[in-house]
């Protein structure tokens, strides 16, 4: 029981440290060292290089854990017709601060804070919910200054008509990026990669029920409502479904 509290205990803290130097300019040299961290650990399953925003990113995708990052960058790759350089799953608003400094495009991910934290939490059982729903607000909050240099997807449009998103990309930065089309056969095809297997999915959906109950509670109020003060303020800028005018 000691043990694994002080596991418990000290990977909640790195999750701490992490996304606290990731949003705060004087802990860069902090932060750096998380990315070489993240490159070591990610070696031989992704290209460490997509790790940080470089000098060829061409695209940044990211987002609050838990908003459909992966849905999103897996749809991006599998339809490109030439190698793209991106930089994604940073989790780090100081990573996005530097693309948009640098004039990379940026596609930020958006999801209601407690269905975000939830879904974080549910992943990571370490990460307390307080914790989380403060590193939502720190997260957002370090990038509002610079919500008009990016593109902000939605959750419901990530996991909805995306191509859409994709679009508002290359309308926004001239760019020329190929397309996912979000048919019913593209997005089981892309899903079957970034979910787990049915026993381990039906385990997680258990514990995601258990937490909606438990952030809901009013001892999480205050914070909830700072986070969702943010959530309604990024998604007026979020990109929206395309409407369609019926003929006579």
């Amino acid at each position: 029981m000691y043990i694994d509290s002080m596991k418990t205990f000290a990977l909640r803290t790195k999750f701490e440290i992490r996304t606290r130097a990731a949003a705060t300019p004087w802990l860069a040299p902090v932060h750096q060292a998380t990315v070489w961290w993240t490159q070591w650990k990610m070696r031989g399953h992704i290209d460490v290089r997509e790790c940080q925003v470089l000098a060829d990113t061409e695209l940044v995708i990211d987002g609050f854990q838990g908003s459909g990052n992966s849905f999103a960058t897996v749809a991006f790759k599998s339809c490109q017709k030439r190698p793209v350089r991106l930089a994604h799953h940073l989790h780090a608003p100081a990573q996005i601060i530097k693309a948009v400094k640098q004039d990379i495009p940026v596609l930020v991910t958006l999801r209601a804070p407690s269905d975000a934290v939830v879904s974080l939490v549910s992943r990571w059982p370490y990460v307390s919910l307080r914790q989380g729903l403060h590193a939502y607000i720190r997260f957002y909050e370090a990038l509002t200054p610079y919500l008009g240099a990016m593109v902000v997807s939605p959750f419901p449009m990530t996991t909805g008509p995306i191509d859409q998103v994709f679009d508002a990309i290359n309308e926004t930065f001239g760019g020329s990026f190929a397309v996912f089309r979000p048919t019913h056969e593209n997005v089981a095809r892309i899903r079957s990669k970034t979910t787990l297997d049915s026993e381990a999915e039906a385990a997680r959906r258990q514990k995601k029920s258990e937490l909606r109950a438990a952030i809901s509670h009013p001892d999480y109020r205050l914070l909830r409502e700072r986070a969702e003060a943010l959530h309604d303020r990024w998604s007026q800028h979020g990109v929206t479904p395309a409407t369609t005018s019926s003929s006579a």
